[in-house]
């Protein structure tokens, strides 16, 4: 199961439509699909009402996505804290006047969704609850997500900084592969310099079911920005939506902070690099466009030597 809490804002709603089709992709529902599609516009509708409608100061709406295995169905439920602000029942809703400024997005999700209802939320609220049938996607869905059902991310422990070295190790050994051996017998960070990353707050990981540490991201603020420093999946967790999910997770939180971006380095010709990132959202930067902490990044990077392959910048908006 998916679940996350977004602030009851337009950037909320937009955020929650993304983050719903990550997920999705790393259960095996791919981007463009019908399912894929249906959903992102049930997604948009019902955030967007809750947003509009269902919104009270101070408090977030939440998303909530599962597979019923049981129906062989897509769930996706968005819950609002506003009781007394109900919608019409499914069957009840009725077309939107030409000159009204609302009432479509429901018309959406009856028109998409192959069941739905409205549910009471104790202690107040309510949420709409709409079932996507999966079809012949259903199997390949069904063992992504059972695969990745005990994965969850949390923040770092102090005592699990040695952890994240060997994850590190053990995942910059793909670099032997494509003629980078420099990359992969470069050592990690210093403990002295992760434990900074954790004081700070930003440095979390992915456990599985018995929660070992499968994967880890660092983040630095940079520029107004949140700038993943390092993030890397064991070889044993890998293509299986890892990183991607801590990217998402990074993403939520910057949102939470205001910030309106992502940025981080990478290499340009390594498959799991760049060509990865643009498929998680981000996009190449022109060099006339770095920040100054960027520019202070590339530096100490071509300092070090990365330079000797092709690099560069990225950013995802939020």
């Amino acid at each position: 199961m998916f679940t996350q809490r977004f602030s009851s804002t337009p950037l909320g709603a937009r955020l929650a439509r993304h983050l719903a089709l990550n997920q999705l992709q790393a259960w095996g529902i791919p981007y463009g699909s019908d399912v894929s599609e249906k959903a992102a516009a049930v997604v948009a509708e019902l955030a967007a009402n809750a947003v509009t409608h269902g919104r009270v100061p101070g408090r977030d709406f939440e998303l909530r996505l599962s597979l019923a295995t049981g129906t062989g169905s897509l769930c996706v439920e968005v819950t609002d804290t506003r009781a007394e602000r109900l919608p019409p029942a499914p069957g009840d809703v009725r077309p939107a006047q030409p000159l009204d400024e609302s009432g479509r997005g429901l018309l959406l999700v009856e028109a998409l969704a192959d069941r739905w209802e409205v549910l009471d939320r104790d202690p107040s609220g309510k949420t709409v609850r709409a079932e996507i049938d999966l079809g012949s996607l259903i199997g390949g869905a069904v063992r992504r997500a059972e695969e990745n059902a005990s994965m969850h991310i949390r923040a770092v422990r102090l005592d699990e900084l040695p952890v994240l070295q060997d994850i590190e190790r053990a995942a910059g050994q793909s670099f032997r592969d494509i003629g980078m051996p420099e990359i992969a017998e470069d050592e990690p960070l210093p403990l002295a310099e992760l434990a900074r990353y954790h004081h700070a707050g930003l440095a979390w990981l992915a456990a599985n079911d018995a929660d070992a540490p499968v994967a880890y991201l660092i983040a630095d603020r940079v520029d107004g920005n949140l700038h993943v420093e390092q993030v890397s999946v064991h070889p044993d967790s890998a293509r299986r939506g890892v990183g991607r999910s801590l990217l998402d997770h990074l993403a939520a939180h910057a949102t939470s902070e205001g910030a309106p971006a992502l940025t981080l380095t990478t290499f340009t010709e390594v498959p799991w690099n760049a060509p990865y990132y643009a498929r998680c959202g981000f996009q190449l930067m022109d060099d006339s466009g770095l920040t100054p902490g960027l520019r202070k990044i590339r530096e100490r990077e071509a300092a070090h030597g990365l330079d000797r392959w092709p690099r560069v910048c990225m950013r995802r908006a939020l």
